[in-house]
């Protein structure tokens, strides 16, 4: 078994697609498997215009990256290659490399690249289809960048993959997170038997399959962002005083939002692994308020890896990982009383905070474990290269 990965890592640094990318090495190794990974970084073009003009125009098509895969390739031998983000220093052109080798090739889909030229389906704060229905244009006209050039650039290199139907072509299957983003593929003209629906999964091992509602706080983990609905959250703990909200990472809305805060919040800032664990440990319940459409966010898994009853919005992929009045809490997407209230219910009532928990684990262990998300990531695999070569 010999797996070659591309990622092109953000320039914000570590997220939830380098857990998936380092996790599915990790389980392709434990069962006996041979796996690489190539690696971009986009912060090699930070501050410097000539290169992030030279990455614009390049991530349409790269035949500079396209070569080096293809010596990779060559090099490596590898049964399968599992490409993940790919702009802006890959660009599709290394799919047409492993088509060119006659190598399989899924793609996980992290984000709306392939539905949405700002990737996000966002316009401004609101849920955005126009470049779906309509045209890649409306990239341009509504400025989703809020930098012209960038907006230009982003809906040609949209347009090009489009016509020149550079990820179709070019992949055997294409790994969705959620059946909300598989539909929004199907519309955007991807072939539904082509598209598998595959949740991330969660380390269920190294987490204690307790949960004490006696937890010393709300909890909230992510980055600190609009889309992540922080200003929602930040609001609905201004309408419960008495109740503590404790919040977890960094972004570039963390200074401004820590001016605006009430006592009762506190900023804990960016954890290591441990202060996560012990974070999710003390925890009476997470909140995800997320105003986007969140593709499949780890963190909901790891807080049910830790029997934490969920809150979250009602929208996109989240209403799919969290059900609600079983193993957790849905309000309405962007209603800062909604989520107080719902809150309230939880942190007043310990005994249905605990059987969401237990119930929470459960979730995690029937639909997020490493376990499954191995058996049915090695049937993809297996299915795209036409034999059974991942056990």
């Amino acid at each position: 078994m010999r797996l070659l990965q591309l990622y092109n890592q953000y320039r914000s640094g570590f997220c939830g697609e380098d857990i998936v990318v380092r996790r599915i090495a990790d389980l392709v190794g434990k069962k006996g498997g041979v796996t690489k990974l190539l690696l971009r970084d986009s912060n090699e073009i930070v501050g410097h215009l000539g290169r992030k003009v030279s990455a614009g125009l390049f991530g349409i098509y790269n035949y500079r990256a396209k070569a080096e895969v293809k010596q990779e390739l060559q090099k490596f031998q590898p049964d399968i290659v599992h490409a993940h983000n790919l702009y802006p220093l890959f660009s599709p052109s290394v799919l047409v490399a492993c088509r060119e080798l006659n190598i399989p090739t899924v793609m996980s889909l992290h984000n709306f690249n392939l539905t949405c030229p700002n990737a996000n389906h966002l316009c401004g704060t609101q849920n955005c289809f126009y470049c779906l229905e309509n045209s890649p244009m409306g990239c341009i006209t509504k400025n989703c960048r809020n930098n012209l050039t960038e907006s230009m650039v982003y809906a040609l290199r949209f347009y090009i993959a489009q016509k020149a139907n550079l990820f179709e072509k070019n992949v055997d299957l294409f790994i969705s997170m959620t059946k909300f983003s598989k539909d929004l593929l199907v519309r955007g003209g991807i072939q539904e038997k082509k598209i598998k629906v595959l949740y991330n999964a969660v380390d269920d091992k190294v987490t204690p399959p307790t949960h004490n509602p006696k937890g010393k706080y709300v909890a909230f983990a992510g980055r600190f962002d609009r889309v992540k609905g922080i200003g929602v959250l930040l609001e609905a703990a201004k309408q419960l005083k008495d109740i503590p909200f404790h919040l977890a990472g960094g972004g570039p809305l963390f200074d401004s939002m820590q001016q605006k805060a009430f006592n009762n919040v506190v900023f804990r800032g960016r954890l290591d692994k441990d202060e996560m664990n012990r974070f999710y440990s003390d925890a009476r319940m997470l909140v995800v308020p997320s105003l986007w459409f969140d593709m499949c966010p780890l963190v909901i898994s790891e807080g049910m890896a830790f029997s934490l009853p969920i809150i979250a919005s009602d929208q996109g992929g989240i209403s799919e990982l969290v059900t609600d009045g079983k193993d957790g809490l849905l309000f309405t997407t962007g209603n800062a009383t909604e989520l107080a209230a719902k809150i309230a219910t939880l942190w007043d009532n310990r005994e249905l905070s605990l059987n969401y928990g237990k119930q929470a684990r459960i979730t995690v262990e029937k639909r997020f474990s490493e376990e499954i998300y191995y058996r049915d990531l090695a049937a993809i695999y297996n299915e795209a290269i036409g034999r059974k070569v991942f056990n």
